[in-house]
């Protein structure tokens, strides 16, 4: 059992602003259930990262991050130090749109719900993937990402969404998929999987440490967040016709049998390509390629509970 004073962390932003409005509910629910902690509310991008790194100097041992996959994300970076470990347990409440990394560690559920099993929750150590790009300046840069990242068409998707909606769920990313599909280029590209080079044509690549993607597809349903692996899926030159057979399987979890798409389960993974392409990792867009994504295995303290 977690006893100890946590710092919650909260996103009033996540989910166009309903956090907000939830969060004097989920705050009578943290004092009923005898959970001692302090919180404090991010004021913009990057904030969350700065509070969690705050968190951890001021010797919090659990950081609860209250909000969606953008929050958690930002979380995690303030929480995983030089040497790819974490200084203290990440806890959820999941109050986002898409909330997919709740959904592959399986903690996902209402706010109700969660709040009081948090409080008995028990800890356990997962992967994280980390990734090399260039920044908007063109400077050489890293992040750490919990769920997936990707480069390529996922992420002149989520572009496209969020320069269009203000709210990023399933059906904008739909109405938005098949937007940027109808103009996209499949671009040659050099893709180095564990040292296996490989130059072909291709939509964009995916690289996964949890099983969901964008809502509850599901990308890689075989994932797991503790093997030390990095589960990735190649979209080849997918025509009309068979984009639209994907869209069926990604759901089913069946992706995988595609003509046009490999999947590899791999430690390291190298982009490049003469083309510019777009970057994001758990929802956010960071910049363009070439990236490198590797795992870090077992870097991550997560509180965990049954459904029970």
């Amino acid at each position: 059992m977690l006893t100890h004073q946590a710092k919650v962390i909260v996103n009033p932003m996540a989910s166009g602003g309903v956090t907000r409005i939830k969060w004097m509910h989920i705050k009578r629910l943290l004092d009923k259930a005898g959970l001692k902690y302090d919180h404090q509310f991010t004021e913009g991008a990057g904030h969350a990262t700065e509070l969690a790194m705050d968190a951890v100097g001021q010797g919090y041992e659990q950081v609860i991050a209250v909000g969606g996959d953008g929050t958690i994300h930002e979380v995690v970076n303030g929480l995983i130090d030089t040497s790819g470990k974490s200084k203290a347990v990440l806890g959820i409440i999941s109050t986002g749109t898409g909330n997919d990394f709740a959904r592959s560690i399986g903690t996902l559920g209402t706010y109700r719900k969660t709040v009081g099993r948090l409080s008995m929750s028990a800890e356990k150590e997962i992967d994280v993937g980390i990734v090399e790009y260039k920044n908007g300046k063109g400077n050489q840069t890293q992040r750490i990402f919990v769920n997936m990242a990707g480069v390529g068409f996922d992420a002149a998707v989520l572009r496209a969404t969020k320069k269009r909606f203000r709210v990023v769920s399933h059906i904008p990313y739909w109405i938005s998929g098949i937007y940027t599909y109808a103009k996209y280029k499949a671009t040659r590209m050099t893709i180095d999987i564990d040292g296996k080079i490989e130059k072909k044509k291709a939509m964009g690549i995916i690289v996964n440490n949890g099983y969901s993607f964008a809502g509850g597809m599901r990308m890689a349903p075989g994932a797991d967040m503790a093997d030390g692996l990095l589960d990735t899926v190649v979209l080849g030159d997918i025509k009309p016709l068979q984009f639209i057979k994907g869209l069926s399987m990604v759901y089913k979890g069946t992706l995988g049998a595609h003509p046009k798409v490999d999947t590899y389960k791999a430690r390291s993974v190298a982009i490049d390509s003469q083309t510019p392409l777009y970057l994001q990792a758990d929802g956010e867009l960071l910049g363009q390629a070439p990236a490198i994504f590797r795992v870090l295995p077992r870097a991550l303290r997560i509180a965990v509970y049954s459904e029970s």
